[in-house]
């Protein structure tokens, strides 16, 4: 057998071979198959054309020569061969009867059933193959092997039976996995894939890979692990505050790692401030010798009171494609701040409070870190209940004159600030009934009830007499 081996044009002869028949005795009496190694090396858009030419050394009326198992040898430190089998069906289906085939080594043999059924219970242990490729260590592509993109109606046969493409039941494998059903013989179901429907499948996962479609179900308590959704994780604990300053929280969250997380893991923290401000750190990996989550916050602001949560997602090698996050409970944190002393003032019918800041004492209290009482000495229930955006302050609604209020100023249960003011005084409101009871040649009795609101405290009356008319008596 003449072997000739050229490049991609025909043209260039590369290499050249001589193979003569094997002189070994054969005791079964059928013919010894012989292996010829050709070492040539390819780039990957490279290709060799190889020419078969049969010799006889003598003459012969039934001659018989035949090539098989032609292989593709991989790349240099991968042990891993391609096999290529090309074939034709001229008919739609032929039983094929059983015969005996001669295996690659001597003195072995055995019976192989060309027409193999295929079985939907054949145990495989080789990998999950992406989509597109099929056979031992995923070697074989659909498209440029079996001509199709899904290797539809191809059996795949090994030592421990035949069973069709994943995704593919039937005796000829044209049939499809029924519905919410994926893999070797349709033997997998669906995880807690997304209900929600990219086309008209009703099938929620892929067939050939079992992949989630719309990604995992959304869970507020369990995170689906993506692409099948078979694996998940639990929210994860709030965050403990390690250490709080006047600028900083520390905080931590325990993990535990799983194998199924394959290094996919990630985490992220989100801070948001009672005073609106919302910000996430940026997504971090989580690695297998780690125990707890720390992230520490800074630049924040003095007195302010934050909401601290930790999230989890699963993205995929590339980072292209993430699942949705789960999101533990809030954790509540104050920042440190310095608190100042406050003056009281008053008005007929207000009161003004104001703070006293000292320019040298750094990160003050901001003015929401107080809550502002004002209450009437001897009344239970306060007037005014409150927290202020800023000093100084005014009461503005119309207090009563001449009153005493108790003026409290509290941080969450404990009193900062507590003093006593009144308001000032006014004028009184009118008497009532005031009428002159008997006038007398020279005297006059005036008689009155105090004002209803005296606004004060009325000390003494003044009473001002204002001629009116003069009677002049005519004596005779």
């Amino acid at each position: 057998m003449d072997i000739v081996l050229y490049d991609r044009t025909g043209n260039i002869e590369l290499k050249s071979f001589l193979v003569k028949g094997s002189t070994k005795a054969a005791s079964h009496g059928l013919p010894s198959w012989q292996f010829i190694t050709i070492k040539h090396s390819t780039t990957t858009y490279d290709r060799a054309t190889m020419k078969l030419t049969s010799k006889l050394n003598s003459r012969s009326s039934d001659p018989l020569w035949a090539v098989a198992n032609v292989r593709q040898c991989p790349r240099r430190n991968v042990s891993f061969r391609k096999s290529v089998l090309l074939s034709t069906r001229l008919s739609t289906w032929y039983d094929w009867p059983n015969v005996m085939c001669q295996k690659l080594f001597y003195e072995n043999s055995s019976v192989v059933n060309a027409a193999s059924y295929v079985q939907s219970y054949v145990e495989l242990n080789n990998v999950v193959c992406p989509e597109g490729r099929i056979g031992p260590n995923c070697l074989l592509y659909c498209e440029s092997d079996a001509y199709n993109y899904n290797c539809k109606e191809h059996v795949i046969c090994y030592e421990e039976g035949c069973t069709c493409p994943p995704g593919f039941r039937g005796e000829n494998c044209a049939l499809s996995c029924e519905k919410n059903r994926y893999g070797y013989g349709c033997n997998q179901i669906c995880g807690s894939c997304s209900k929600y429907r990219m086309t008209s499948s009703p099938d929620t996962c892929n067939k050939l890979t079992g992949a989630c479609t719309a990604g995992c179900t959304y869970d507020e308590y369990t995170l689906y692990i993506p692409p099948l959704c078979k694996m998940y994780m639990y929210k994860p604990e709030p965050p403990k505050i390690d250490t709080v300053g006047n600028t900083t929280i520390q905080v931590n969250v325990p993990v535990e790692w799983k194998d199924e997380y394959k290094g996919l893991l990630e985490y992220a923290f989100i801070i948001s401030s009672s005073t609106g401000n919302t910000n996430y750190t940026g997504w971090k990996r989580v690695f297998q010798n780690m125990t707890e989550l720390t992230e520490r916050f800074t630049n924040l602001e003095s007195g302010v009171i934050y909401n601290i949560a930790c999230i989890f997602r699963v993205c995929n090698q590339y980072d292209n494609m993430c699942s949705n996050y789960i999101q533990s409970n809030w954790r509540t944190a104050e920042t440190v701040c310095n608190r100042t002393d406050f003056v009281l003032e008053s008005e007929e019918h207000s009161l003004l409070i104001d703070w006293k800041l000292d320019p040298k004492q750094p990160f003050p209290c901001p003015a929401t870190w107080y809550r502002i009482i004002v209450q009437v000495i001897g009344k239970r229930t306060p007037l005014l209940n409150t927290t202020v955006n800023h000093f100084p302050y005014k009461v503005s609604q119309k207090l009563p004159s001449y009153t005493s209020f108790t003026v409290t100023i509290v941080h969450e249960a404990k009193i900062i600030f507590s003093d006593d003011i009144r308001t000032l005084e006014e004028a009184p409101s009118i008497v009532l009934n005031a009428r002159s009871l008997n006038a007398f040649d020279r005297n006059v009795t005036l008689v009155w009830k105090p004002p209803r609101e005296p606004n004060g405290m009325i000390k003494k009356y003044e009473v001002t007499l204002q001629v009116m008319h003069i009677y002049k008596l005519k004596i005779d």
